[in-house]
């Protein structure tokens, strides 16, 4: 079993370690706005490349111009552009803040989406909450989903003898 709370490209390599050995796994990220990667899945180098090329298309002068999908590179900029504004401390309420927390959100779930885990009960989870107190970042990614069921099942426990 693994539980970490793990930085930028500690939290990939804890990741890929559990999905390597089919091992459950409850990692909290925090920092990661030092990431020096792309996107990891599909589905976001997907996201990526279509609002690459829409950004193109809608921004071509001439007319011979065409858009292409998004290159490797564009995607990583792409990418160190989304983890830089998830890495971002911001006062709470703010537009800013919100931006910083869905791009958080949208990395934590790239790292999910690229780790599909059919073992043990399969599925893979992102818990995250203004409340949590795992990490600075609030967010905990747990693996497989019967092991964030027992969790939630257990917090709301230790809630209940708390009140």
């Amino acid at each position: 079993h693994c539980l970490w709370s793990a930085c930028g490209s500690a939290s990939d390599a804890a990741l890929e370690l559990a999905h390597r050995n089919e091992a459950p796994f409850a990692i909290s990220p925090c920092c990661i706005g030092k990431l020096n990667r792309g996107p990891a899945s599909e589905w976001l180098q997907s996201s990526i490349s279509k609002t690459l090329s829409q950004f193109k298309t809608e921004n071509l002068t001439t007319t011979t111009a065409t858009a292409t999908s998004a290159s490797t590179a564009e995607q990583k900029a792409a990418f160190k552009m989304l983890s830089g504004w998830a890495d971002a401390n911001l006062p709470p309420g703010t537009s800013e803040a919100l931006r910083s927390r869905r791009a958080k959100q949208i990395v934590e779930l790239d790292r999910l989406h690229s780790k599909k885990t059919p073992h043990q009960g399969g599925g893979v989870m992102l818990i995250t909450g203004e409340t949590m107190s795992v990490s600075p970042k609030r967010d905990l990614l747990i693996g497989p989903i019967s092991i964030a069921e027992k969790l939630m099942v257990g917090a709301q426990n230790h809630d209940s003898e708390a009140s």
